[in-house]
């Protein structure tokens, strides 16, 4: 099997500041969402998702994430 990785940049407000490198984009959405900070308690997390924009680099597909 290939190990290859592909690079997913973070799109927030148009911008692409952050790129993570992992096999799906699903992996990177999980790395961006261990970066993110902790809500007040989960029942503010599950009523308020935070969704998660991702680019894979070379590419014009756009992801929209929400990890669980």
């Amino acid at each position: 099997m290939f190990n290859h990785k592909r690079r997913f940049a973070l799109r927030e407000n148009r911008k692409e500041n952050s790129v993570f490198e992992n096999k799906s984009p699903r992996q990177a959405a999980l790395k961006v969402a261990r970066r993110l900070e902790p809500r007040e308690n989960e029942a503010d997390a599950v009523i308020n998702p935070e969704r998660i924009r991702l680019r894979e680099r070379g590419s014009s597909k756009d992801r929209t994430l929400i990890p669980s």
